[in-house]
């Protein structure tokens, strides 16, 4: 995946938190090892970039910006 690529999805960490953390607190409670929060946590990581959001285009250009060329001009 290119730079371009990457850096188009903000991950949505509510989502990654709430379904890390509860997967892994399930599973430390039910096989009674607290380990398993270590997956939980990177579950968290793994949820919050496929629920990703993609990112809105930053727009760079400012008609009022004083480095803007002037209208007309090339």
């Amino acid at each position: 995946m290119s730079d371009e690529q990457s850096g188009s999805r903000e991950p949505n960490w509510g989502i990654g938190v709430a379904l890390g953390m509860g997967f892994g607190v399930s599973l430390s409670i039910a096989l009674d090892s607290w380990a398993y929060l270590a997956i939980g946590m990177g579950l968290m990581v793994a949820f919050a970039y496929a629920f990703a959001t993609p990112q809105e285009p930053e727009d760079t250009e400012d008609p009022e910006s004083p480095d803007s060329p002037a209208p007309g001009a090339r």
